[in-house]
């Protein structure tokens, strides 16, 4: 079984407040690090054809 190591932080304010605290926390660690790299796949350019997108819509989810 593999050990694995987990901290709790207590963090208060709103939810932005708590999202910079958890960002500051985070950077610098192996989560951020894979996260770098994991971040230049994904800012690859994306298209969609909308005539294509608004078929599925109106096929599936008539009601959207």
């Amino acid at each position: 079984m593999k050990e694995i190591q987990v901290e709790v932080i207590q963090g208060r304010g709103s939810y932005r407040e708590l999202g910079e605290m958890q960002g500051k926390l985070h950077k610098g660690t192996k989560l951020f690090e894979n996260h770098q790299k994991r971040r230049k796949r994904s800012l690859r350019s994306y298209q969609t054809i909308a005539k294509e997108a608004r078929h599925y819509y109106d096929l599936f989810a008539p009601g959207l």
